[in-house]
């Protein structure tokens, strides 16, 4: 009788560590997509700041032509992908922070167009943009950790399989720009 207690007693906790497992496979699914949401979100705005900025610097800057049509064709490109977190998409995002890059580089030789009140206001909500595209990936990248970990680590990964996991990749949309120092004068 006590080996059938027993043995009772092993299954409950199987089928409660098996709902437990089950659960934080789904909890971890949907942080993933909502911190994947808040990423989206701040690159949307990002979109829609770049037509104001490439248009006043083509008002001071209209001979910079191969510029601008690269920071409107990689803005082109990321805002057609398909909006989800995948490799296509952080390509995207990437090229889009390339150009933006350049396009500032670029400003720099223009005293007039640094000078520009519309221009500031852009670059400042810009920047701005970009803090709180770092801090959503920063976030999101959390979350991606927390999702692989589950389907990597014992016993958990049990449930890989059956709960559709398969590892996301972390966002990281040009390592080679953020990881670069600029270099400081005195």
């Amino acid at each position: 009788m006590t080996a059938v207690w027993i043995a009772l007693g092993l299954v409950g906790v199987l089928a409660l560590w098996s709902l437990v497992t089950w659960n934080r496979y789904v909890e971890a699914r949907q942080y993933v997509a909502q911190s994947w949401s808040g990423v989206d979100v701040e690159l949307r705005r990002r979109y829609e700041l770049i037509p104001n900025l490439v248009e006043v610097v083509r008002a001071h800057a209209a001979h910079e032509r191969a510029t601008l049509e690269a920071v409107v064709a990689a803005r082109s490109r990321a805002a057609t992908a398909n909006g989800t977190h995948d490799d296509e998409q952080v390509a995207a995002e990437a090229q889009v922070s390339s150009s933006l890059g350049h396009l500032m580089a670029v400003a720099e030789g223009y005293p007039k167009l640094r000078a520009d009140r519309l221009f500031v206001r852009l670059q400042t909500q810009l920047v701005d943009t970009e803090d709180r595209i770092a801090a959503a990936r920063r976030l999101h990248n959390a979350n991606v950790r927390r999702w692989n970990e589950l389907g990597q680590t014992i016993p958990s990964n049990l449930f890989a399989g059956p709960a559709g996991w398969r590892p996301d990749p972390y966002i990281e949309f040009d390592p080679a720009i953020t990881r670069t120092v600029p270099p400081t004068t005195f």
